[in-house]
C-alpha cells in the first residue's frame, strides 16, 4: 500500500468516529431542546394550584338592593372533573341550595345571582364541586355602623406572597374591599389571575365584598385609552376579563355595550349608609393619539408643548353616558348618608418623575389629567354629591385636592399605592407650592399639573431608601389605603400604609409621611358661595335629604343629607332656586319653588314641616 492510500486511510479511521460524535452530539441537542420546550410549555400552560381533588380558588360577591351576586373563581382541573357548581345558604340550621351554575373555562368562573336577599344578618354560604367545598359569610349590610372602612389597592404585581398585606387588612377588618386595576399582569388570563390573584386574597375576598376594576394590564394592554371600546387590542379577551373580574358587581347603570361588542359595568353599590359610584374611566377616555401621535410622555425638554393645544374639542374622558350616571347618583340619596367615587386612575398628572433612572416628564396622557376639559366635567358631577375619589394605577400614592374654576373647590382624591411596584414614580418638583403651609414636605402645596390642571398636593410616598428588606420591595413605597367614612360626623378620613408596617403593632412603623388626613364630607364641594339661600329648617323630620336645582337651567346644583334639621345652602350666582327637601326613602319629599338667593348677612329662614 502506497504511503498516500496509508494517509487516506488513517484520516477514514479518524473521520467516521468523529463523525459519529457529531451525529450523537446534535441528537442529544435535540432532545434536550425538545425537553427544553416541553418544560417551558408546561411552564406557560395553566398547571394546577390546589391539591388534588380540591376545585374551588375563592369567591366575590356584592349584595346591593336586595340582590347577592357572587363569582367563583376554579382551579383548572375544575375542567375535568365537570359538572355544575352549587351555592348553598345556612338558614335555621339548614344547608339550602339557592342555585347551581356551569364552570365557563374561558377563565374558569362560574356566577351566581340570588334575588330577594335578606340583607339584615350575616349568611354562611358553601359553594360545591364536586369533593371540593367553600365556605365563607355573605356579611349582613351594616347599615347601623357609625364608620365604613374602605380598603384600596392596586398594582398586583409580581407573584402571590402578600401575607404581610392579607394580615395587616385583616386586622383593619375593612367593610369593602376595592381593587382599582392591575390585579394582573401579563397576558395569559388564564394562568396569572389566579397565580397573582386570586390565592393571596382568597381569604379576605370570602366573606369581604369587593369591587375589582380592570385596568390596561388586566387585558394584557401596557397602556389603554379606550376610544368606547374601539381600542381594545383583542375584545374577546376583554370580555373574558370582564367576566370574571366585574361578573359579581352590582347590575349595570345602563348595560348598552360600547365598541366591538364590550360591555360596561359602571354602576353604585350601597355600603352601610355610604353609597359608592363605580366608573370606567379607562374604556371611554378618547385614545390621544387621534389628537397627538408623537407618544405619551411630554418631556420636561419639550418646550413647544402647550397645555392649551393639548385640550382639543373633541377628546373625551368619562363621555356623556357616564356624566348622566354621576348625575344621576349624585341625587340619589336612598338609605345614604355620604358617597364615595372608584375610579382607576387619578384625574390629575400628579408625577413629575418616573421610571428607575427618574426621566422627569411634564405631562402624560396615560394619567386623567388628560384631556384636562374632560377631567374638569368629570369633577363638576362628582362633586354635586360631596364625594372624594378612591383610585389607583399611578404605583405613586398622593393625596390631592383638585380645582375646576379655582383651586380646591372641588373633589379629594386619595390614590393608593401599589401592592408590589415595579415601576416607580416620583412627586418632586421644582419648588414648593403656592399657599403651602408651614410644616408640610417641600412638595406640597398648589400646583397647576402638565396638563394646565389646578390641584393641591397634601401628600406624596416617593420610593426611597428604607432600610428594609428586601429593599427592591420596600423601597418602591408599596402598600394600600384606607378610607374611613364616618356617617355621623361626616368626617373622612384617608390612610396609606407601607407594607411593612403591622397597625396591630405600631413599633413596626407608621402611615406615609403626611397621613392620615381627616377632612369633612363638604370639603369635596368647596367652591366659593356667589349667594346664599335662607336657612331651611324642618321640622318633623332628622337629616334630611336637600336638593338645590337652578331655575333658569333645571339644573342640580348639588344634594346632600343635612346633619342636623337645619342647614342653609349655598350657591354660585344670584338669582331663582328650586329645593327638594324630606327623605326619599319614604317618599316624603317637598318641593319648594322660586327660593330666591340671600346675602351672607341674611338670616331669613324657610320652615318645612313633616
Amino acid at each position: 500500500m502506497s504511503t498516500r492510500q496509508n494517509i487516506t486511510a488513517l484520516i477514514a479511521l479518524l473521520f467516521v468516529p468523529l463523525m459519529m460524535l457529531t451525529f450523537v452530539a446534535a441528537a442529544q441537542e435535540k432532545t434536550q431542546r425538545a425537553k427544553a420546550r416541553k418544560s417551558k410549555k408546561a411552564q406557560t400552560s395553566p398547571q394546577p394550584i390546589l391539591p388534588d381533588g380540591e376545585t374551588i380558588l375563592a369567591s366575590m360577591y356584592t349584595v346591593h338592593r336586595g340582590v347577592l351576586k357572587m363569582t367563583v373563581i376554579m382551579d383548572f382541573e375544575s375542567e375535568k372533573l365537570g359538572g355544575d357548581v352549587t351555592l348553598e345558604v345556612k338558614k335555621k340550621g339548614k344547608w339550602l341550595s339557592v342555585g347551581k351554575s356551569p364552570i365557563i373555562v374561558d377563565g374558569y368562573s362560574t356566577h351566581f345571582r340570588v334575588n330577594k336577599w335578606d340583607h339584615s344578618q350575616d349568611t354562611l354560604y358553601c359553594v360545591l364541586h364536586g369533593k371540593s367545598t367553600w365556605q365563607g359569610t355573605i356579611r349582613r349590610d351594616p347599615t347601623d355602623k357609625e364608620t365604613i372602612v374602605i380598603a384600596g389597592f392596586t398594582g398586583n404585581a409580581g407573584g402571590n406572597n402578600k401575607e404581610d398585606i392579607v394580615k395587616h387588612v385583616g386586622y383593619i377588618n375593612p367593610d369593602l374591599l376595592v381593587f382599582t386595576g392591575d390585579q394582573v399582569y401579563g397576558n395569559d388570563h388564564r394562568r396569572n389571575f389566579p397565580n397573582n390573584f386570586c390565592m393571596p386574597f382568597r381569604t379576605l375576598l370570602r366573606d369581604i365584598p369587593s369591587i375589582l376594576l380592570p385596568d390596561d394590564h388586566d387585558v394584557g394592554q401596557g397602556n389603554l385609552w379606550g376610544d368606547a371600546g374601539e381600542n381594545y387590542s383583542n375584545a374577546d379577551y376583554t370580555r373574558m376579563v370582564q367576566r370574571v373580574q366585574v361578573g359579581h358587581l352590582p347590575d349595570p347603570y345602563d348595560p348598552t355595550p360600547v365598541g366591538q361588542g364590550i360591555g360596561v359595568y359602571y354602576t353604585s353599590l350601597n355600603i352601610g349608609r355610604v353609597s359608592v359610584a363605580i366608573i370606567e374611566d379607562r374604556k371611554f377616555k378618547s385614545d390621544y393619539t387621534r389628537f397627538f401621535p408623537k407618544g405619551n410622555l411630554v418631556g420636561a425638554e419639550d418646550r413647544g408643548f402647550s397645555p392649551d393645544k393639548a385640550d382639543p374639542p373633541g377628546a373625551v374622558l368619562l363621555g356623556e353616558r357616564q356624566h348622566k350616571f354621576l348625575r344621576d347618583w349624585a341625587g340619589d340619596w336612598r338609605s345614604t348618608d355620604m358617597k364615595l367615587v372608584v375610579s382607576q386612575t387619578i384625574p390629575a398628572n400628579a408625577s413629575t418623575h418616573i421610571g428607575r433612572g427618574r426621566k422627569h416628564v411634564r405631562a402624560d396622557y396615560d394619567t386623567n389629567g388628560w384631556p384636562r376639559s374632560g377631567r374638569d366635567a368629570a369633577l363638576r358631577e362628582i362633586r354635586r354629591a360631596f364625594a372624594p375619589i378612591l383610585c389607583g394605577d399611578q404605583h405613586l400614592a398622593t393625596l390631592v385636592q383638585h380645582g375646576v374654576e379655582q383651586w380646591n373647590d372641588s373633589a379629594y382624591s386619595l390614590c393608593v399605592p401599589s401592592i408590589q411596584n415595579y415601576w416607580p414614580r416620583y412627586w418632586e418638583p421644582d419648588k414648593s407650592g403656592a399657599n403651602h403651609i408651614n410644616g408640610l414636605p417641600p412638595y406640597t402645596g398648589e400646583y397647576l399639573d402638565g396638563f394646565g390642571n389646578k390641584i393641591t398636593v397634601w401628600a406624596a410616598a416617593n420610593p426611597g431608601p428604607t432600610g428594609r428588606e428586601p429593599a427592591k420591595l420596600h423601597d418602591k413605597a408599596p402598600g394600600y389605603g384606607i378610607v374611613r367614612m364616618n356617617c355621623r360626623t361626616r368626617k373622612i378620613t384617608m390612610e396609606c400604609w407601607p407594607r411593612y408596617a403591622d397597625p396591630a403593632d405600631p413599633g413596626t412603623g407608621s402611615q406615609y409621611p403626611g397621613w392620615p388626613k381627616t377632612i369633612d364630607q363638604e370639603d369635596n364641594y368647596r367652591r366659593k358661595a356667589v349667594a346664599w339661600l335662607p336657612t331651611i329648617q324642618v321640622e318633623g323630620m332628622a337629616n334630611p335629604v336637600i336638593q338645590v336645582i337652578d331655575e333658569p337651567s333645571g339644573e342640580m346644583v348639588y344634594t346632600i343629607r343635612a346633619m342636623s334639621n337645619t342647614w342653609r345652602p349655598k350657591v354660585f350666582r344670584e338669582g331663582s332656586y328650586t329645593l327638594k327637601v324630606g327623605e326619599p326613602d319614604t317618599d316624603q319629599m317637598k318641593t319648594l319653588k322660586s327660593i330666591q338667593s340671600v346675602p351672607s348677612e341674611s338670616r331669613k329662614r324657610i320652615k318645612v314641616s313633616f
